[in-house]
């Protein structure tokens, strides 16, 4: 179905009550951490590819104590594993909802970047004709569209309305 302009708000109830069930989430994953940038490209990653392999070693070194190295502790090890695994399949629960927030984000957005720009040619017009106090609004909403260098960068043209 094509996207169709929405029309809705979230009530500061709803808001509060959303930010008491996402910290109540959240507390069911007290050892969720945060990586730096560089942290994150230092670490050596298991992706999809590599998690046979860890299965694999594991198995091994269960099987046969001797090639595990006396500091690996094998039950850390295969907790790391399920928890890896299980954050996966939490990260594949998130993911699709993540991705609606952030597109009804951009929706939403633009749904008020488009009509503001109509006002604000609008209010260009009005300046042209000389309607009192439109010249102040246009100057002052024009300002947001100056570069540093001194030109100014035109704002786009709004994009023709949808058909409902």
């Amino acid at each position: 179905m094509p996207y169709q302009n929405i029309s809705a708000e979230i009530t500061q109830a709803n808001f509060d009550a959303f930010v008491t069930k996402l910290n109540e989430a959240k507390a069911l994953f007290p050892f969720l951490i945060n990586l730096t940038p560089e942290e994150r490209q230092a670490l050596p990653k298991m992706g999809n590819d590599k998690q046979p392999f860890v299965t694999k070693a594991l198995s091994y070194a269960q099987a046969d104590a001797r090639i595990a190295p006396p500091f690996v502790s094998l039950a850390e090890l295969q907790k790391d594993r399920g928890l890896a695994l299980k954050l996966i399949e939490v990260i594949q629960q998130v993911k699709p909802w993540l991705q609606a927030l952030e597109d009804t984000q951009m929706a939403v957005g633009s749904e008020a970047y488009v009509t503001a720009l109509a006002i604000y040619n609008s209010a260009g017009q009005a300046a042209k004709h000389n309607v009192t106090g439109a010249s102040a609004i246009y100057e002052d909403l024009k300002s947001y569209f100056e570069q540093s260098g001194g030109g100014t960068t035109p704002p786009p043209e709004p994009p023709a309305p949808a058909n409902p």
